[in-house]
């Protein structure tokens, strides 16, 4: 969808899967499916949700009345104003009073709000726990690697001091034993000393060369494993996830708390309201809020969404007749 209308209808929420169907009510598009992270991208791109003249509530050409009806022919609202102009006597109308929601059903989405709010709380802590939980686990392992690399070194100082001692000693007793008889000798043999003590050292040297490559290899692969760990809880999906849920709720509660005579977001409120019932989390809310009046309650949201959908289905067929009546005129 290359753009998007501004004055749209919500028909289902998805929260589980983080998807939204709405239709696109002024080019009478057909549904638009997408994420609600999608979606609310796209509204950035056209205006602000909240200042959207579409989702007001009051007649701007007769004094700022209250709309109390809309017109499906015109798409358009009605205060009392337009109605005695008589140009709607006849066209497919609903009264915005009858699909208001009632008290119980907005405190649904304002408790389903703040519980989201709370989940995404706890989604942000668990990612820090987690964190912070890997992060020790990463440290005590470079702890345990760098523990056994001068563990090592110390082995390899301690084979290096011994073989020196060694030779040293060695080196003493040869002297002794060849130095009143040969001078030359004495002089080859601290050659072969010199000599001897500098292969052990470049030996042992080597040997702690190799042990710290290997050492910055394995903490090298510590560094991307932990990482990858971290990676594989998808945090940040997750979050950003349930902050378009959030935001989505948002600002469909607060237009109609603004506007709540505009008859898209009062039909907004009932086609969430519909949604939650298809959610687990959000379904038992709704039950523990309504108690007894749940099912008497959510029977008149199908009602007002299928209302809704006989009057758009009426109006379709309406349009379609005219056309037909043109092009028979037209023959």
């Amino acid at each position: 969808m290359s753009r998007m209308c501004i004055t749209f209808k919500i028909i289902s929420l998805d929260e589980d899967n983080n998807l939204i169907i709405f239709n696109c009510t002024k080019n009478k598009h057909n549904k638009n499916k997408m994420p609600v992270i999608e979606y609310l991208n796209k509204i950035k791109e056209i205006k602000k949700l909240d200042n959207l003249s579409e989702f007001k509530d009051q007649c701007e050409n007769h004094k700022n009345n209250y709309y109390i009806s809309y017109c499906f022919d015109c798409n358009n609202h009605l205060c009392n104003e337009c109605l005695k102009m008589g140009n709607h006597i006849n066209h497919k109308k609903n009264n915005i009073i009858e699909i208001q929601p009632i008290d119980s059903e907005l405190k649904i989405i304002s408790e389903i709000i703040n519980d989201h709010k709370i989940e995404l709380d706890n989604l942000k802590k668990e990612k820090e726990a987690k964190i912070k939980e890997l992060n020790d686990e990463l440290r005590n392992k470079k702890n345990q690697e760098n523990n056994l690399l001068k563990g090592v070194i110390k082995l390899y100082n301690l084979k290096n001091k011994i073989e020196l001692e060694q030779n040293n000693k060695k080196y003493f007793s040869d002297i002794n034993e060849i130095k009143k008889r040969y001078e030359e000798e004495i002089k080859k043999i601290k050659r072969k000393y010199e000599h001897l003590n500098n292969d052990i050292n470049n030996k042992y040297k080597l040997k702690n060369e190799k042990e710290r490559i290997k050492y910055n290899l394995k903490i090298k692969e510590l560094n991307i494993l932990y990482k990858n760990k971290i990676d594989a809880f998808k945090f940040e999906a997750k979050i950003e996830k349930a902050n378009s849920i959030i935001t989505l709720n948002e600002k469909v509660f607060n237009a109609y708390k603004s506007y709540n005579y505009n008859y898209y977001n009062a039909v907004n409120i009932n086609n969430i309201l519909l949604s939650y019932t298809k959610n687990k989390m959000s379904n038992e809310k709704m039950q523990k809020i309504l108690g007894s009046d749940y099912n008497q309650i959510i029977k008149m949201v199908k009602d007002k969404y299928y209302e809704g959908i006989i009057m758009i289905k009426k109006r379709n067929e309406l349009e379609k007749l005219k056309i037909q009546i043109k092009e028979e005129i037209i023959k």
